[in-house]
């Protein structure tokens, strides 16, 4: 894209100024869970609730969720998605982990988590309408030990930390502050850090102007800001007064903007 020199200065000022993404948060942003087959996976809150109904220890795997399409400014809405979370026995310690035959694992997951075991067992095996091919969780190419796993993932942990979170594909700056549990798809990534200097910087107005001409352009204008661009954005770095300013304002506009997605939420149930 050709520019005028003036623009050609100011990103080459900004670039300069600047610290990368990756070397001011320290490391990469980490991309969201891919489960191989949403459908079992991915559930409404009125699953959620007769799940938990039939067994309250399905609450432990039941977490909120948030798609690409969902991530808001500064704050995230609770949507009407979860995700049942089975992670990986390479990631983690279940009492089937260890078990030496399928038959012995899926009696071990079936009498902890009886209600989840069912909705899962639905999606195990299953033909295709149109082609007859054999399709279902056991059929995933994303998946642990057991059909009924998640791919193995280092980073669980980060998806109920503080961090910031944001699309893969953009049509205006969307970074949000999570501080629970919430999960996301494949089109999210998470910056595993709550540091409100950050958030401001990447929702600034001057931070869209650098994303135009640093991120891949797509269909319809919208900005691709995968891993492999976002690592070397830059972030202005500011003296700590102005970071402390920034928090303090950054903390005030996030409180605001979770109190009117609340209210906003109570006045449309009712």
């Amino acid at each position: 894209m050709l520019e005028p020199p003036d623009i050609v200065a100011l990103m080459d000022k900004v670039k300069r100024r600047g610290i990368s993404l990756k070397d001011y948060v320290g490391v990469a942003p980490l991309n969201g869970i891919k489960t191989g087959l949403n459908e079992a996976f991915l559930i409404d809150a009125l699953t959620r609730d007769r799940l938990v109904q039939e067994d309250v220890s399905a609450s432990d795997v039941i977490k909120p969720f948030v798609r690409g399409q969902d991530i808001s400014r500064w704050v995230t809405p609770q949507s009407d998605l979860y995700m049942i979370v089975l992670k990986s026995s390479a990631d983690h310690s279940w009492p089937w982990a260890n078990a030496s035959s399928e038959v012995e694992a899926e009696a071990q997951f079936a009498q902890m988590y009886p209600s989840v075991h069912r909705h899962m067992k639905r999606f195990e095996s299953f033909a295709d309408i149109k082609t007859g091919e054999r399709k279902g969780l056991r059929y995933r190419e994303d998946q642990g030990r057991w059909w009924w796993s998640l791919g193995s993932c280092a980073y669980y942990g980060a998806f109920e930390t503080p961090r910031v979170i944001y699309q893969a594909i953009q049509y205006y700056a969307r970074y949000s502050l999570e501080e629970g549990p919430l999960y996301g798809n494949n089109k999210t990534y998470l910056i595993p850090s709550e540091d409100r200097w950050l958030l401001s910087a990447l929702n600034a107005p001057i931070s869209w102007f650098v994303a135009w001409r640093h991120f891949l352009h797509m269909k319809d204008e919208a900005l691709s800001n995968d891993q492999a661009k976002i690592v070397s954005f830059p972030i202005p770095d500011g003296d700590e007064p102005e970071k402390e300013q920034a928090a303090d304002q950054v903390s005030k506009i996030v409180e605001q903007t979770r109190f009117v997605s609340k209210s906003l939420s109570k006045s449309l149930i009712g």
